[in-house]
């Protein structure tokens, strides 16, 4: 009885807004017709657009690999809203509405995403954060439930340039390490 009321109550707060992050925030009707056909550069493209506010900010999108095995790799400039306490949390929410949607292509093995620009506000080629989620991962990934806590733990690998990590955490995000 108490389990079930307990799955009661949690299902009424997911219904009411309490964790309904609303994952792909890409047009599915669109993406799932391009489904069939195997992922482009510009369906990499058309992903990016629905979950960033700044196309300049895109540096590349480009794809590698063969077959079942392609990679997208994408890099971008660091938006200069991100600042280094809201980074990771930045970061987070731009994972979930890119990567289900390329997951959705099934010739997609592996996403890398890399953003150059360690200071706020400056364009830079060092690299700020770096990320990769392999397929295998990403069939694991909860996607509502990703996010500044669980983020590196969560891909495949992570790279959070230490000087963010640092201003992140002594900026109060009250996330060890992010």
């Amino acid at each position: 009885m108490f389990l079930a009321t307990t799955t009661a109550a949690v299902t009424g707060l997911l219904s009411i807004g309490c964790g309904s992050q609303r994952t792909p925030a890409v047009d599915t009707n669109t993406v799932r017709s391009e489904v069939a056909a195997t992922v482009s550069e510009s369906s990499v493209i058309k992903i990016l657009s629905y979950s960033l506010s700044d196309m300049s900010l895109v540096r590349q999108a480009a794809l590698s690999g063969k077959g079942n095995d392609s990679t997208v790799e994408i890099s971008l400039d660091r938006p200069a809203n991100w600042g280094d306490g809201s980074f990771v949390g930045a970061l987070s929410s731009l994972v979930k509405k890119t990567l289900p949607s390329l997951f959705e292509y099934s010739d997609v093995n592996k996403v890398v995403i890399t953003i150059y620009g360690v200071d706020q506000g400056s364009k830079s080629d060092e690299i700020a954060c770096r990320l990769v989620v392999d397929r295998a991962t990403a069939r694991n990934i909860v996607w509502p439930m990703l996010g500044p806590m669980t983020i590196s733990s969560t891909v495949t690998e992570y790279y959070l340039h230490p000087k963010i990590q640092k201003n992140s955490y002594a900026l109060g995000s009250g996330i060890p390490g992010h």
